[in-house]
């Protein structure tokens, strides 16, 4: 029995002697476990009477512990920790040929142990003499009380209870979340400067302090005196790995997902974050061509994927690369020196096609645990360690890549970023570490001011900041960052629960592509057991707080905007006094609505007669064709099959009347100047006179209640309408010609709108 569970215990021993944490208490308990499971599984197989059943029943037992201890073994290697969001994400099938390609002794070894595991159990199922009952039960009993790895992963994976999140727009910015970057107004962006991104692999702050490692970084030192450097870059959850970085660097929301528990490969090839408008995206708009060369797989934690969705042109990786270099074997792919000959080749190419373009780089020499410095380059002198000497390597590599583009003629119309994708993980270079030391991000700017810019900041703030950096004008919001070149609010914090909350929910239910159709479900609307729009769930909560489904009779709605297939782009309850708002603001898109059965807007419900004790469900889009899918006397009788969806999305274009002329709220444009007599907003009606500045901006120059009341036979008039910052205006005289305009606030003192649609209509 004692050499299995020497054998046993070896991968906890060694995890143990890995970790940050060192918990002596964490490493008795599982000590105890692992030897109360054996002990407890030999005595039962005992009394079994076949041999090869017992051996059978004791492998089924013993061997999931066991590459459990194995499996963490290797997250503990890796990362100085167990199993963390960084590991779960990258447990893959393709990790592991990685891993085997990069460390094939140690995973032949580890194949070796389990053999001589499985022996082991063999030569103790044949000896082994069964513990009286009594003892048996009492190990049973006592295992459930240990601490152990086994149990605690078992526990928060599987038993522990689901948070549950009641998610509304209200709330997010309290949090210091921007909920515009939820529904997105179409994304527009003229373009700026070039952008050359290198992702540094793990190269944080500390290497560039000199009392820590002297002469380690010289050649980065020096170009950072000629460049913008952020000083106060923190890491936070869901960005400490390398796609995590990359991913919360360009989309302003870190990865966070409400099952953190999940392969993620299929997290990212299940579009996960797809929808979320990026840094990429934006450039894209702006009619820029970009191109992403590393030296690891793009397979690798999904990241080719996550480029293509973000608009990507090309994207190189190992398999794409592997050919044109001489020596590639790094084991995690080709070594920097030969990724940044190749990029000097592609800067050169991107910068003679005369378009704007966005290079980015990912380095791999500095990636822990040990670091596999380029051949080409010089090694430090002060410690012979190989983290350091890869650091020292990539300071080299850089400066020399930089300084070659810089050649170019397109290099002053080049914006340089140099970031961290990361703080270093488990490493051999830790041990010089001192001691409370407050480990920062790395950022650098270069072909910009030079400086020093010491805000508080996230990899969340990196693509806000980089567009202002770069003069890339665009109407994109993003959920978490800022641009640190404003002023950023630091009172929030920003590493709350419920605010990690929050940023789950909108990334899984909003960023994520998801199949939320009404159209391939069994019912197109059920509120059986819990609502829901075809497989879409709907959280029953308004204004923060549970919602009493009574109020669907009065004054709450449910809105949900449809594409042409009939997947749903974004859903809210509403307050029904904002529905002329939100439709004024939506009214080319198709819409279903569930709403209380009284005068409605528009003559929206104009096929059933109001009775003010029903729900209604209708489908349709405004100045379209609205269909009545029926009437309900409470809410959980809400029940509407999936017939016809797809007829329903043809017949809403059909024609059907305009919103009702009334010169009395029609409004003007004369001289640069917009006269609106009527505007309805959730604080009352209004009048008011908007004076232009530019072609796409206009001021308020004043406003006033009109207090003039709205009567439900003027709904369906045309007048205008103001909510979530959006005015929206849908009759504009100006010399014979009318004009539809949508415009957004963009700064509250002065009070100033920048069109984001105008539609020109004939007045004929």
């Amino acid at each position: 029995m004692l050499p299995l569970y020497i054998i046993f215990a070896l991968p906890l021993t060694i995890s143990f002697y890995y970790s940050y944490d060192k918990d002596i208490i964490w490493l008795l308990s599982s000590l105890l476990f692992l030897l109360l499971i054996p002990l407890a599984t030999f005595s039962l197989t005992a009394r079994l009477k076949s041999k090869w059943i017992a051996f059978s029943a004791a492998l089924l037992l013993l061997v999931p512990v066991y590459l459990f201890e194995m499996t963490q073994l290797v997250a503990f290697y890796l990362q100085g920790e167990g199993f963390t969001e960084s590991f779960f994400f990258h447990f893959t099938f393709n990790t592991v040929q990685e891993t085997w390609s990069v460390y094939p002794l140690l995973t032949i070894g580890m194949m070796l142990i389990l053999l001589i595991f499985i022996v082991a159990i063999y030569i103790n199922i044949v000896k082994f003499k069964s513990l009286p009952i009594y003892l048996v039960i009492i190990i049973i009993g006592i295992v459930p009380l240990l601490d152990s790895a086994v149990k605690s992963f078992m526990y928060n994976s599987f038993l522990k209870p689901v948070d549950t999140y009641e998610f509304n727009t209200t709330q997010l910015q309290k949090l210091g979340l921007n909920s515009n970057a939820i529904m997105q107004e179409k994304l527009t962006a003229t373009s700026g400067k070039n952008l050359v991104l290198i992702y540094l692999e793990s190269l944080e702050s500390i290497y560039l302090d000199e009392t820590i490692f002297p002469e380690l970084t010289p050649n980065l030192k020096a170009i950072a005196t000629k460049g913008l450097s952020f000083s106060n870059m923190y890491q936070t959850s869901g960005t400490s790995w390398t796609i995590a970085g990359i991913v919360a660097s360009q989309c302003g929301t870190p990865l966070l997902n409400k099952n953190n528990i999940i392969n993620g490969n299929d997290l990212m090839q299940g579009g996960f974050l797809a929808n979320a408008t990026c840094l990429s995206d934006i450039l894209n708009t702006a009619g820029y061509v970009q191109e992403y060369l590393g030296g690891a797989s793009n397979k690798f934690a999904g990241k080719g994927d996550f480029l293509q969705d973000h608009n990507y042109n090309i994207i190189n990786g190992l398999d794409e690369l592997a050919s044109k270099v001489d020596n590639y074997n790094i084991g995690w792919g080709i070594y920097d020196d030969s990724l940044f000959k190749i990029a000097v080749k592609e800067y050169t190419r991107l910068a003679n096609t005369k378009q704007p373009f966005n290079l980015t780089l990912l380095t791999l020499d500095t990636h822990h645990p040990e670091g596999r410095p380029s051949p080409s380059c010089k090694a430090y002198i002060h410690q012979d360690d190989s983290i350091l000497h890869a650091v020292h390597c990539t300071d080299q590599l850089v400066t020399k890549f930089i300084n070659e583009i810089s050649q170019h003629p397109a290099f002053k119309n080049t914006i340089v970023v140099l970031f961290s994708d990361h703080l270093a993980m488990r490493n051999s270079a830790e041990k010089f570490y001192p001691k409370e030391y407050q480990r920062k991000l790395f950022w650098l700017i270069l072909n910009h001011e030079s400086g020093i810019n010491s805000q508080q900041g996230t990899h969340m703030d990196v693509a806000p900041t980089i567009l202002d950096v770069m003069g890339v004008k665009h109407n994109a919001d993003f959920l978490a960052g800022n641009s640190l070149l404003k002023s950023v609010d630091t009172s929030v914090n920003i590493n709350t629960h419920e605010r990690i909350q929050a940023i789950k929910y909108v990334n899984s239910n909003f960023f994520s592509k998801g199949n939320y159709s009404l159209c391939t479900e069994e019912y197109l609307v059920t509120a059986q057991s819990e609502l829901k729009l075809g497989n879409q769930n709907i959280i029953l909560s308004f204004e923060g707080e549970a919602l009493n489904t009574d109020r669907f009779k009065h004054d709450i709605a449910i809105i949900a905007f449809i594409d042409d297939t009939g997947k749903i782009k974004k859903s809210s309850i509403i307050n029904l006094a904002n529905l002329v708002n939100i439709l004024h603001a939506n009214q080319r898109e198709t819409f279903l609505l569930i709403s209380p059965n009284r005068e409605l807007p528009y003559w929206l419900n104009n096929a059933v007669e109001p009775d003010d004790k029903s729900i209604l469900v209708l489908f349709g889009k405004l100045y379209g064709t609205i269909t009545n899918l029926g009437s309900f006397a409470n809410f959980q009788q809400i029940n509407i099959k999936n017939s016809n969806c797809q007829e329903l999305i043809k017949t809403v274009d059909q024609p059907a009347s305009k919103c009702t002329i009334d010169s009395k709220y029609i409004a003007s444009y004369s001289n640069g100047v917009i006269t609106i007599p009527r505007v309805i907003s959730l604080d009352g009606t209004f009048k008011g006179i908007l004076k232009q500045q530019s072609p796409e901006q206009f001021i308020v120059e004043s406003y006033s209640h009109s207090n003039l009341p709205i009567n439900i036979d003027e709904m369906d008039h045309c007048y205008a309408s103001y909510a979530d910052s959006i005015l929206a205006v849908p009759f504009v005289l100006d010399d014979g010609t009318t004009h539809y305009l949508k415009m957004k606030l963009i700064s509250d003192k002065p009070a100033i709108f920048k069109i984001n649609d105008a539609i020109f209509k004939d007045n004929s």
